[in-house]
């Protein structure tokens, strides 16, 4: 049986420039995955990194959309010879609790990931793909300056 987590944060990535403003908003992230039972006796459990797109139309909601490269590792078992590696996309919608110098962020949504590899020991390839209900929750700081940058004004 499968097992897939999907990313977890271990950095704060940089949600730039979406603090209280409502409007687009890009960031990136490292994230910690893990792939269970991807091939016979093989695990993924490596470092990897997202980018993350969204849009903030009021102060508490946002949808956004979420690149994930869950990872890549050559592994040799009796059963198996190669290279895996596995990413996802996902959707989300996110809600936020605006407070002070934080919000609050509670997402949830859907992902399509797929995991790829190359078995040298059975001279194939491996492909396995599938949609997962996923979700999260965090903080994010707001960087008053990059808040405000988007909303600068020419003097006259």
């Amino acid at each position: 049986m499968k097992r897939i987590l999907l990313p977890m944060t271990l950095v704060a990535g940089g949600l730039f420039g979406c603090a209280a403003d409502n409007g687009i908003y890009v960031g990136a992230a490292v994230s910690q995955s893990q792939i269970d039972a991807l091939a016979p006796d093989v695990d993924l459990d490596e470092t990897g990194f997202k980018v993350i797109a969204g849009i903030r139309p009021l102060d508490i909601l946002a949808v956004e959309l979420n690149y994930m490269n869950l990872g890549k590792d050559d592994t040799s078992t009796a059963n198996f010879q190669g290279d895996v590696e596995a990413e996802a996309i996902a959707g989300f919608g996110v809600l936020f609790l605006p407070l002070p110098i934080i919000d609050l962020y509670a997402k949830a949504g859907v992902a399509y990931w797929e995991t790829k590899g190359n078995d040298a020991l059975a001279l194939g390839n491996l492909k396995d793909d599938g949609t997962e209900f996923a979700y999260g929750a965090g903080i994010q700081a707001k960087f008053d300056s990059l808040a405000r940058a988007s909303n600068m004004k020419p003097s006259t």
